[in-house]
């Protein structure tokens, strides 16, 4: 959670790599991918109760921009009913309730392990 609140954004259309230097800056490796790839490779549970702090939350598209239809967008649990991401080249904390039915519309949010490491 540190990690996440102290990592910089990394700009525009880049949810992604904003998630994994969080995770390169947590010394557990590199893992790389557009938001889409971390989805399908990573994300297979949409059962609330199994949402732990550090599990990466995103969905294969949405529908609000091109970027967004192609690649999805992801973002970090942080706990409280919190997830931060990085979203027009910047990072901001955002509710998990409105980030699910805001980017739920186009594909199931979906939550895991990046890299399948489990942090909890």
């Amino acid at each position: 959670v540190a990690c996440a609140y102290g990592t910089e954004p990394t700009g525009e259309d880049l949810c992604a790599a904003w998630v994994e230097r969080v995770f390169a800056r947590l010394g557990c490796g590199v893992v790389t991918g557009d938001a889409r790839e971390l989805y399908e490779g990573y994300c297979s549970r949409t059962d609330p109760s199994e949402l732990l702090v550090g599990m990466v939350v995103a969905v294969g598209r949405h529908p609000y921009d091109a970027a967004g239809w192609a690649h999805g967008h992801v973002g970090l649990y942080v706990g409280d009913g919190a997830v931060r991401d990085c979203a027009a080249g910047r990072v901001r904390t955002v509710p998990l309730g409105p980030w699910l039915s805001t980017y739920g519309v186009a594909s199931e949010p979906r939550w895991g392990w990046l890299g399948a490491i489990a942090l909890g």
